[in-house]
């Protein structure tokens, strides 16, 4: 059986494996939490792949005012795992998606426990910057911004 091929590339940076892997860990305690988990992350990935970003099945917003590379854009993908609860259990997903290529990048995933306030968030696009902006040799994305606080 033959399926049709995938309307959009996928690229996963190691660190998104690191980030899924920690998570899972994190998140459950028995193996069978953790496979209903890794199924669950397989079909969000199944969904981007096949649809892209703007699909209607997924919940994502793209990251005004973060610089990125030329052409591509920072998604934040909103997931809710199995058996999860509260505002802590509620994961999030980044991305850089250039359309004109149609490839999608996987950053990295993240809790609300891992960030719980809002104000990080500049922190985190900090700290990240290596994973978004490997490629580029623009010297104004590696001088930190003074509204980074870590």
């Amino acid at each position: 059986m033959n399926s049709a091929p995938s309307s959009w590339t996928l690229r996963r940076k190691p660190s998104f494996a690191k980030d899924l892997k920690r998570l899972a860990k994190d998140l459950y305690k028995s193996d069978r939490q953790r496979q209903d988990f890794l199924k669950f992350v397989v079909s969000f990935v199944e969904v981007l792949e096949h649809c892209g970003p703007s699909c209607p099945q997924l919940d994502a917003r793209v990251m005004a005012g973060v610089p990125a590379p030329k052409g591509c854009k920072l998604y934040k993908f909103y997931l809710r795992p199995p058996e999860t609860r509260g505002a802590s259990g509620e994961m999030r997903v980044l991305a850089l998606v250039n359309e004109a290529d149609r490839v999608i990048e996987l950053l990295m995933t993240y809790t609300h426990a891992d960030y719980p306030n809002p104000s990080c968030y500049p922190s985190i696009f900090w700290a990240m910057r290596p994973r978004l902006w490997a490629r580029t040799k623009e010297s104004t994305l590696m001088t930190k911004p003074s509204w980074v606080t870590a």
